[in-house]
This record gives structure tokens, sequence and C-alpha cells, in this order.
């Protein structure tokens, strides 16, 4: 994987090297980011950038506590070269080792996925509250804290009643690929991707960039090869999926699975929602996967309207796509139908891909920094709907496109009539210069500037 796209996480990882290397001081920095984004990745590249800083990795396995302080000990101690090992009990005995000999030597350390040690050592977190505060001034280390599930990883480091409450004094936020490297990776590896091929790879993998190392290492870089990898005996994006949603939501309730279905059904409005689930109030459940597992997204018409008519949707593609497709087939999938399955994603792809592409220009259009309110827009009774509007205020210019429908269907002067419905309705809009468009699938690959300049007419 191409490193230039995390140029900038790599550099203060760097930075924050020679801080502990040059001012002798310690620093506690939490890694955040999704499964696949990168994150151990990224450390280990770092750690080889800088060669003369011991760099000890400590993964939280799933064992005993006495294994896990083992396998600790083992490394800490191979890592500084030292013949034998002392006794460890308890994996904050290994830190605490570490702690002790950076006041000899600066050292880094990594614990990756650490959120899971609380259910090896229930006393991990409070120990290790109390050997921080009492040894970072006179050591100098760099501890590195990944995590993938934000949940636990926001309880740890940003919730006030959690013993290791704001220690931390830097931060590393790994996110998806922008638009432009996604792009860009695709075309290194298949120089006459279209359009279709791109919005396909975006669907698939969200940016996620271990996602799109897979894709790319088997040489799926088509829809047809993109289709062959993902729906096949053993697909790791099958499987991916169910492990990612275990690990989040780590309840059982079905409820959650079945919103999330429906929403990637297109069932985005609350009320139908509730139709759907009627033994429950979804309003809860809703909220704990906006609010508590950062799956769905509220989205509400970008000019304010002066009602409440929010509708939802996913926010990871991947997962968007994966609950479109595998979930909703998942007796094929345990059937082992595959067959059958790419039959019927073949069946509804174009229909279905409307929603990615829009995704994809609202994507790149933010990248653009050219118009920075984006969104959708629909009226009360949702009888004008208008697929993306980009707005620059500064200019008082807007676009209104629509995504071309499968079959031509977009009718640029229906565009118009409800584009002009809607700066009628819209009082932030008066005096702006309106402008529509509808976006061809060749739209996608063209510069923001070519198909929506900001000049004005």
């Amino acid at each position: 994987m191409d490193y230039l796209a995390r140029e900038d996480n790599l550099s203060y990882l760097n930075d924050l090297f020679d801080r502990v290397r040059q001012k002798r001081c310690s620093v506690v920095a939490p890694v955040r980011g999704r499964r696949g984004v990168g994150k151990t990745s990224l450390v280990l590249r770092a750690a080889e950038k800088n060669p003369d800083l011991p760099f000890v990795y400590l993964y939280a396995f799933r064992t005993s506590e006495r294994d896990l302080a083992r396998r600790w000990g083992e490394e800490a101690v191979r890592v500084l070269g030292y013949r034998y090992s002392p006794s460890f009990k308890e994996p904050i005995d290994v830190l605490r080792f570490l702690f002790s000999e950076s006041e000899k030597r600066p050292l880094a350390i990594f614990v990756d996925e650490c959120p899971d040690i609380a259910g090896v050592s229930p006393a991990f977190w409070s120990s290790l509250q109390c050997h921080w505060d009492l040894s970072k001034d006179r050591s100098h280390v760099l501890l590195l804290m990944g995590g993938s599930n934000d949940i636990a990883m926001r309880k740890i480091f940003w919730d006030y009643d959690e013993p290791f409450y704001a220690r931390h004094n830097a931060l590393i936020e790994l996110r998806p690929f922008r638009a432009s490297v996604l792009e860009t990776q695709l075309r290194k590896a298949n120089p006459k991707m279209t359009a279709r091929d791109l919005v396909l790879f975006y669907a698939m993998t969200g940016g996620v960039p271990g996602y799109v190392e897979k894709l790319l290492d088997a040489g799926a870089v088509d829809v047809a090869s993109m289709v062959e990898a993902f729906f096949r005996e053993g697909s790791f994006f099958i499987a991916e999926a169910s492990l990612m949603l275990a690990d989040e939501l780590r309840v059982d309730s079905h409820h959650y699975a079945f919103l999330l279905t429906e929403i990637a059904k297109g069932v985005t409005k609350r009320e139908d929602l509730q139709k759907r689930l009627a033994d429950v109030q979804v309003g809860g459940y809703l909220d704990r996967l906006q609010y508590l597992y950062g799956m769905v997204k509220k989205v509400e018409p970008v000019v304010p309207m002066g009602y409440r008519r929010a509708r939802y949707d996913l926010e990871d593609p991947y997962l968007l796509f994966w609950h479109a497709f595998v979930a909703e087939n998942a007796d094929l999938v345990g059937a082992h139908r595959f067959d059958e399955l790419k039959r019927r994603f073949y069946e509804r792809w174009d229909d279905f891909s409307e929603r990615f592409r829009i995704r994809w220009l609202r994507e790149k259009i933010r990248e653009s920094c050219l118009y920075f309110k984006l969104g959708p827009w629909w009226d009360r009774r949702g009888e004008n709907e208008i697929d993306l509007i980009a707005a620059d205020e500064k200019g008082r210019v807007a676009w209104a496109f629509e995504v071309e429908r499968a079959g031509g269907k977009t009718d640029p002067l229906s565009l118009r009539q409800k584009a002009a419905v809607m700066q009628g309705a819209c009082r932030s809009l008066a005096g702006f210069d309106l402008r529509t468009k509808v976006l061809t699938w060749d739209d996608l690959l063209r510069p923001v500037e070519e198909f929506a300049p900001l000049d004005r007419a």
C-alpha cells in the first residue's frame, strides 16, 4: 500500500518519536480508527523509520492474564536484549518494567487493541493510571494505545469516570482514504479504469486501506473481477462485516441487524422503519446506532426548511453494500449459492449504484473545497427531491445535481422545475445563481471545476 496517502499521519508520528528522543519526555497517544484502516501498519512503519529507539509491540491477546503477561514479557525482554526475563504475573507488570527501563533510555511501546485488555485483566486501567502518574515525569516513553472499537476507545480516554481519563497528550486518528487517493490507487492498478469500476471499488471498500489492498492484491480492478473476488467461497469481504458488527455492537439484538438491513434496502424514513418494526419503538435503537455506535447518520435537507423530516443512512459505504447484497441474501450465502448471489447483484446494481454515485460525488466535491454546503433536498411532502445540492454562500452560487438514472430516465427539465420550487421555498437561497445539471457516469471522473464551475455566469 502506498504510504503517500498517510504522509501527514506518518510525519506526526515521527514528531512524537523525536519528542521522546530529544526532549526526554513521556507521551501517551491513542491511535484510533476502524478495522482495516491501517493503524498497526502505520505505527510499524514509523518504528522502522526510527530504528534507534527500541520499539516494543504488545498485542492484547484474548487469553488468560498470566499468559498475556508471559507473552508481553518475552517480547519486552527480546527487544531490550536481555538474556533472562523477570517474572511477570500481570500485563501491568510488563509496562511498569518498561517504564522503569525508559528512565535509562527512551522507548516506544505500542499496545494494539488495548480495549480488550480489560476482559483479560480487569484492574489493568486503574493500575496503569497509578503507575503512569508516578513514572511519567522521570521516564522517557512513547506509549501508543491502539484500538478499533471506537466506543471502547472513547470510554477509556474520554469518559470522565474512567481511571485513564485525559491522560493522553497526543492523538492519532486514521480515516479511510479520500476520494482522490482511492481514484489514484485504482488508476495505478488499472490504467483503463472506468467510472463504473471506480464506483464499485468505492462501494466494496469504502476507502478502507486494508480492503483496498485485498482487492488490488487479488487483481480485482474492474467490475467483473471485483464481483468475483467479493462474492465467492471463503470471501474475506463476506465474513468481515459479521466480525465487525459482533465486535462493535457486542449485544444480542436482532433489531439492530434488521434496521441496518432495512436502511440499506432504501427504507430511510423513521415512520417507515417504525412500520416495519411495529413491536418496538425504533427511536431508541436508531439513536444508539447513530450516537453510540456511529453506524447510521441522520440526513436532513441541506437547505433549512423549518420542518423535521429526517431520514437515515448508513455511515460506512462498505457496510451499506454488505447489508444490501450479503445480509439481504443470507440464505444464499449459507447455502453457498454464490452464482445466484452474483446474478442478484448484477440484477440490482445499476439501480442501487445511484446511492454510491451520489456519495462519491459528495466526497469529491467536499475534497475540492469549492462548496461547503453539501447534501440532498426534499420538500415537506416528499413530492420534490434533489439528489445533491452544492452551494457556495460567499460567491452566491449553487448547483442542483441529479445522477443519471438507469436507462437514462432523468429529465433535465424536471430537475430545473424542482430546483425552482426549492429556491422559491428557501429564503436562504434568494439571490443565488442556481444552476442544474444531470451528472452522467463520465462526469464522475471529471474534475469538480469542470462539471461544477464556481464562477458566476
